[in-house]
């Protein structure tokens, strides 16, 4: 049924990667360069975050960003047809033994993702794991394509939540004794009156939600930040960097202080490979 309801993209699933990637690059030159889709957000968000770089050199993130983000476009359509052994070729979790030490030790994981390289790829950490995954998500309002997304999301076995259920799914975790990776994106913009904290972030005041830190010290998982590296096109490699063991000790913010330090990190490393067209600092 899925696949009569949501042909057209299953077709275009079924091209291999090196045809995909020569519709990016027209992608890129449509996107780019006729329809100019959000430059000036994107210009001024590098500036901001950048001041040290050049015009040129900023400029060149730019051009990056455009084809790093029709690419992952495509790549996340290909979830749909693709096999596990290509893609498992294609997104490598170096450390995935760290994670399974921690389920060993019935601890379950907060991943505090971010928006960097391929993150809608997370659906296939099932592959690389032994144990539950589940990723939180906010529902699209079209529900043709918020179907789609959840195909996309749940094909190799995640468990997709929406995020205003997240944390009582947790809570039932917890009293079921089920030991999961947690996955949560957290570098949205939140709205005013959501629960956020405030930090500098690329040499802004910018606010953060608080859901992760909150659910990982009320159910006390471990923290986790993966830091992403690009092999070379369409091949990302994965590492676990543990942000805190035991999150219900700490009293403060720091754990949110400590994630947007891991996440300037891995944008001075890769920097063209950030959301940079998400109006981030709109409030």
């Amino acid at each position: 049924m899925n696949k009569v309801k949501y042909a057209p993209f299953y077709l275009a699933s079924l091209l291999p990667f090196w045809v995909l990637y020569i519709f990016s690059d027209i992608g890129f030159i449509l996107l780019y360069w006729v329809i100019r889709y959000r430059r000036d957000v994107v210009s001024s968000n590098l500036m901001h975050a950048f001041p040290e770089k050049t015009i040129a050199e900023r400029k060149k993130i730019e051009r990056g960003f455009y084809r790093y983000f029709c690419d992952v476009f495509l790549e996340m359509l290909k979830v749909l047809t693709v096999s596990e052994e290509s893609i498992k070729k294609r997104y490598v979790v170096e450390n995935s033994e760290y994670i399974e030490d921690l389920f060993r030790q019935n601890k379950s994981v907060v991943l505090y993702a971010t928006h960097h390289a391929n993150w809608e790829w997370f659906s296939i950490f099932p592959l690389s794991i032994s144990h539950h995954v589940t990723a939180f998500y906010k529902p699209l309002r079209n529900s043709y394509f918020d179907g789609l997304m959840l195909l996309l999301r749940e094909r190799f076995g995640v468990e997709c939540i929406p995020s205003k259920k997240g944390y009582r799914a947790c809570l039932k975790q917890r009293r079921d004794g089920v030991v999961a990776l947690n996955c949560i994106i957290g570098d949205q913009s939140p709205k005013e009156n959501s629960g956020s904290y405030r930090t500098t972030f690329l040499n802004r005041e910018t606010s953060f939600f608080t859901g992760a830190d909150v659910i990982a010290k009320k159910t006390n998982q471990c923290l986790v930040y993966p830091q992403y590296s690009k092999v070379k096109r369409g091949y990302y490699r994965v590492t676990l960097k543990e942000i805190h063991h035991s999150p219900s000790e700490v009293n403060d913010f720091s754990l949110i202080d400590a994630y947007v330090e891991l996440l300037e990190e891995s944008l001075h490393a890769y920097p063209d490979m950030w959301l940079w067209s998400h109006k981030r600092w709109k409030r």
